[in-house]
């Protein structure tokens, strides 16, 4: 045996990890041995070292990331993925290993022990146990999906960031897809919401990071629900999914006006409306007429906005549809927009 032959003292969960990163090639698999066996450990090689020697990714950044998403704070989502682009990592190895990270909290509610199924030290299995005991299956497999979906897209595409970024809404707010497991993760959240009387906030901008109403009770209105109809919530869904980019299609000092402002369906059952938090931006807002121009090329729909006046505090609104209601099997007072 080369370890015998070498005098090399390595414990057999440090071998075996090493045989699995070599993936069935002797080869790389003594040259990853050659490796750990370079670095002066006091006594045997143990599991813990040869992670640290071999690059384990760090999954703290993964861990901020599900909190982020469970949350809602889409603010911590992007400045998340601006620490990573800053690191000087891949877009595409980051989603690959946080697809590898959604695949391990799947196998920590599936089995009881983990042991030879993650490569990952005692203190980053603890994470993510923690992880997957905080975030349902059905989520879970949702991002694995969605995950898998974003690697294929990457081959081809030139704005990796933005498929990231609109992957990751995807992920927190289930309302934008359409898909079975994104609606059956939604009613979830809202049945759970309701029995537990939480105050959802729908209206807020995803900038704003998610909040629940009831942290700044001061800065909020009270909480009501409003129906829309079908067409209309399902335009006001797929703008919100991509709020957080718009700002992006515009130089300054649009792009700052729209940074600082939040998005709601309007009262005539047709239009949005765009609540500046500053008369300044709402200004900015007022004298620009090409959103709607711009909106129409990117997503393919008429959008007709309204500049409302400026506000500071978030409206505590939970806009849901005609064909929404009927499904959920709870008594809701429905008030007007």
């Amino acid at each position: 045996m080369i370890t015998k032959e070498e005098n090399i003292a390595i414990s057999e969960e440090a071998l075996d990890y090493i045989a699995r990163m070599g993936d069935g090639s002797m080869r790389d698999a003594v040259s990853l041995l050659d490796q750990c066996a370079s670095y002066d450990f006091q006594q045997e090689i143990s599991y813990e070292d040869a992670l640290k020697v071999l690059g384990a990714v760090d999954t703290a950044v993964f861990s901020d990331m599900i909190s982020a998403l469970r949350h809602k704070n889409i603010q911590a989502v992007m400045e998340n993925i601006a620490t990573v682009l800053e690191q000087g990592k891949e877009l595409s190895q980051y989603v690959s290993d946080l697809l590898s990270y959604f695949r391990n909290m799947m196998l920590a509610k599936s089995v009881k022990n983990l042991q030879g199924l993650v490569d990952l030290s005692e203190e980053n299995k603890n994470r993510l146990l923690k992880d997957a005991e905080s975030m349902p299956m059905e989520e879970i497999l949702r991002g694995i999906r969605l995950f898998s979906e974003l690697l294929q897209q990457f081959r081809y595409a030139n704005q990796k960031r933005v498929l990231l970024e609109t992957c990751l809404m995807k992920l927190a707010y289930p309302e934008t897809e359409g898909t079975a497991d994104a609606l059956q993760q939604r009613m979830q959240e809202l049945e759970e919401g309701l029995r537990k009387g939480v105050r959802i906030v729908e209206g807020a901008s995803v900038l704003g990071g998610g909040k629940n109403v009831s942290e700044n009770p001061v800065e909020t209105e009270q909480e009501k629900t409003v129906k829309l109809p079908q067409a209309q919530f399902e335009d006001y869904q797929e703008l919100k999914k991509n709020w957080a980019v718009v700002p992006s299609y515009f130089p300054q000092p649009m792009r700052g006006a729209l940074v600082k402002s939040r998005i709601y369906p309007g009262k005539d059952k047709k239009s949005m409306l765009i609540i500046p938090m500053d008369d300044v931006s709402r200004n900015i807002l007022s004298s620009n007429n090409s959103l709607e121009e711009v909106l129409k090329e990117k997503y393919r729909i008429e959008y007709h906005f309204h500049i409302g006046a400026a506000e500071q505090r978030e409206r505590s609104t939970r806009y849901i549809s005609d064909e929404e209601l009927e499904k959920i099997d709870m008594p809701i007072e429905i008030t007007d927009n």
